[in-house]
């Protein structure tokens, strides 16, 4: 007897909910640190525990489907910020590519209401270009240090090129919470809004 076998596999679902209770069992980064082009300040660190605490506060209730819905709306929400603008093509004087450069860096920080982000698009410009001027509007990371991306050129028998790339502030926003027990955030929405929608 011969039996047909299928080698292709089904992906393993994805736990939205499992970096959110590791925050709430340690640290914000548990969710944070798996954002690249995500920039959180302390404060957006704050709102990503609030939120950590609730949906575990959900899980014990008894609400862990509704806690895996909400984490994976949230989710998908800072993965768009995270790829928004896609990558920056470029290269060296000598034709070498640099590699992916973020186009942009999108900063958080705590919005003040239940749930919610301040949003904050920086777009790359080049050190020593024309727009790295005056550089008080430029993302700084949480130390106050300019935030940079550097990228080295192919080694050989000279120096290596090192090209700078910095952030400059273009527009805001908010990544608000809309969902049960939410409250007024004084926002337009359209469309089918779930738990949280980006505004600018």
């Amino acid at each position: 007897m011969q039996t047909e076998t299928n080698s292709e596999t089904t992906p393993a679902p994805v736990d939205h909910l499992k970096p959110w209770l590791n925050a709430a069992y340690g640290r914000p980064g548990a969710v944070t640190s798996q954002y690249k082009n995500l920039e959180f300040t302390p404060e957006g660190e704050g709102r990503v525990a609030q939120i950590a605490g609730w949906l575990v506060g959900l899980t014990h209730g008894g609400k862990r489907e509704l806690a895996e819905w909400a984490a994976a709306d949230i989710n998908r929400q800072f993965e768009m910020l995270n790829s928004y603008g896609g990558d920056l093509e470029a290269s060296f004087d000598d034709g070498s590519p640099i590699g992916k450069v973020p186009r942009y860096v999108v900063q958080l920080g705590d919005d003040g209401t239940f749930g919610g982000f301040t949003l904050g698009w920086y777009r790359v410009t080049t050190e020593g270009s024309d727009e790295d001027g005056d550089r008080r509007s430029f993302l700084r990371n949480r130390w106050g240090d300019m935030h940079t991306v550097r990228r080295w050129g192919p080694q050989g028998e000279g120096p290596r090129d090192i090209r700078t790339f910095l952030y400059k502030f273009t527009f805001n926003g908010g990544l608000l919470y809309h969902g049960p027990g939410g409250g007024e955030t004084f926002s337009v929405t359209l469309g089918d809004v779930h738990f949280w929608s980006i505004h600018t």
